[in-house]
């Protein structure tokens, strides 16, 4: 299990990882990590159906060094962290998903507005 791991003053910024032999638990805690260095918020995981890869996608906060939004592809345990594959630079967005058809994959990101609508949208077309 992954997740979005941090204090009360959601000050942390890490991801958390436990592992367990079926989905309703128990659960064993094995860490929980900033990752390749970087802070995470709004943490989520996208798996290629073509070819079986695992991706954390996160942003890295909103301080002033944040406002990125990484994909970073898992190893093919899908228990670490391996390669930054492609970092929205300065997008200052949350939420990512993506969204893969036969031809395309779609990134899909929200305004930082908290529990209010967004007012646009903007999805990114990847290569």
């Amino acid at each position: 299990m992954f997740w979005h791991a941090d204090n009360s003053t959601y000050g942390l910024l890490l991801q958390g990882f436990a592992t367990s032999d079926t989905p309703a638990g128990p659960y064993t805690f094995v860490n929980a990590t900033a990752p390749m260095g970087n802070w995470s918020q709004d943490y989520g995981l996208f798996t290629d159906y073509k070819d079986g890869r695992s991706y954390a996608l996160y942003s890295n906060g909103d301080s002033v060094e944040g406002r990125d939004v990484y994909i970073t592809r898992y190893n093919k345990e899908v228990s670490e962290l391996e390669e930054v594959v492609y970092r929205f630079n300065k997008f200052d967005l949350e939420a990512p998903t993506i969204v893969q058809t036969d031809n395309s994959y779609y990134a899909l990101m929200s305004h930082k507005t908290g529990y209010r609508p967004n007012s646009e949208c903007n999805p990114c077309l990847l290569q």
